[in-house]
C-alpha cells in the first residue's frame, strides 16, 4: 500500500522514517489561516483534514497521513513565526509560563478517515533575554509552532512535559498506530517497524 504523507515537514518525514515507513511526501496547498473565534484543537483538526483532502485526489488508493501543530498559550494561539521579531515575542509569551501543543493528525484510506487531537502541557522556566536571542541567532525557530524546535537546540528552554513528546515535534507516535489500527492497515505498519 503507498503511504503519503500530505506535509512538507522535515519533522514529520523524519518520524515516519525513523519508525520505518516508506512513503511519498505531498505539499498541499491550502489557506492555514485562523478562522475567528476557532480554538486551537478546532483549527489543528480543522488544517489536518483539509490538507489531507488536498492531495487525495492524486492519490485516492493511498493511506494519507497529514497533520497541523500550534502553541496555545493562555487561548492565544501561536504558529510558525515570519521573521526573528516574532519568534522572539513568542518565546517571550512563553517565558516562564506553561503552554500547550496541539496536533491535528487527518488519515484517509479510501473512503475510510481517522482523525485525532493530540495535546501536551509543556512547561518553560523563565529565560533571560540572553538566552533566547543566542536560540534565535541558530536560525531554528523559523518554521517551528511557538517559535521553538524541542527536538533540537531549543530543548534548552524546556523543563517538562506532559503528553506525548513526539506530539511537540509535529506527529503523535500512539495516535498515528491507533490510525493505521482503525484503517485496518496495521499489518503494514508493524511490518516496517519490524524492518
Amino acid at each position: 500500500m503507498q503511504i503519503v504523507l500530505a506535509s512538507a515537514s522535515p519533522r514529520r518525514a523524519f518520524l515516519l522514517q525513523m519508525l520505518g515507513l516508506d512513503f511519498t511526501t505531498a505539499e498541499p496547498a491550502i489557506d492555514e489561516s485562523v478562522l475567528a473565534g476557532e480554538t486551537a484543537p478546532e483549527l489543528v483538526l480543522r488544517l489536518a483534514c483539509a490538507k489531507a483532502e488536498a492531495v487525495a485526489p492524486d492519490f485516492p488508493d493511498a493511506l494519507i497521513i497529514a497533520a497541523d501543530t500550534v502553541v496555545s498559550c493562555d487561548g492565544a494561539i501561536l504558529a510558525k513565526p515570519q521573521d526573528n521579531a516574532e519568534a522572539l515575542a513568542m518565546l517571550r509569551q512563553l517565558s516562564g509560563r506553561q503552554h500547550q501543543v496541539f496536533t491535528g493528525l487527518a488519515m484517509r484510506c479510501r473512503h475510510e478517515r481517522f482523525t485525532h487531537v493530540a495535546c501536551s502541557s509543556v512547561t518553560m522556566p523563565e529565560h533571560p533575554d540572553a538566552l533566547l536571542r543566542a536560540y534565535l541567532a541558530s536560525g531554528e525557530s523559523l518554521g517551528k509552532a511557538g517559535g521553538y524546535g524541542i527536538q533540537g537546540r531549543g530543548g534548552v528552554l524546556v523543563s517538562a512535559i506532559t503528553g506525548d513528546f513526539y506530539n511537540v515535534v509535529g506527529l503523535p507516535l500512539q495516535a498515528l498506530w491507533q490510525g493505521f489500527c482503525e484503517l485496518g492497515c496495521s499489518g503494514e505498519f508493524l511490518q516496517a517497524l519490524g524492518s
